[in-house]
């Protein structure tokens, strides 16, 4: 299930915008979510999402998260992104080549024509 929360259009003052990712896997209730946000240069909040998923590992957790968030960003026309993560292999994962599908895909959204910074 996606939750998507209200959004402005995608225009800010400066052009860039962070997009913050986050995963929670709960072992014990075999339930994981992820969740992001949009904020503009001032910090202002732009949009966010919060999605329940199935995954068979932590590592593909916090990638899913990243792959929806850029996703999100894209398609509501943000085309200069910072990328905000806590979790060290997706700052260096993203931008090589990876075994993980979900950072093939982030890595795919990344090729497209816009700024992507990790």
């Amino acid at each position: 299930m996606l939750l998507l929360f209200s959004y402005v259009l995608a225009t800010t003052e400066c052009g860039l915008v962070k997009v913050i990712v986050d995963g929670s896997l709960s072992e014990r209730r075999n339930s994981a979510c992820i969740v992001g946000a949009v904020r503009d240069c001032c910090g202002e909040w732009l949009g966010g999402f919060t999605m329940s998923i199935d995954v068979s590992s932590v590592f593909q957790l916090e990638p899913r998260a990243l792959y929806v968030g850029l996703q999100f960003a894209w398609d509501r026309g943000f085309r200069s992104v910072a990328v905000e993560s806590d979790n060290a292999l997706l700052r260096s994962g993203v931008t090589v080549d990876s075994s993980f599908a979900e950072l093939q895909l982030a890595h795919a959204l990344c090729e497209r024509n816009w700024n992507v910074y990790v």
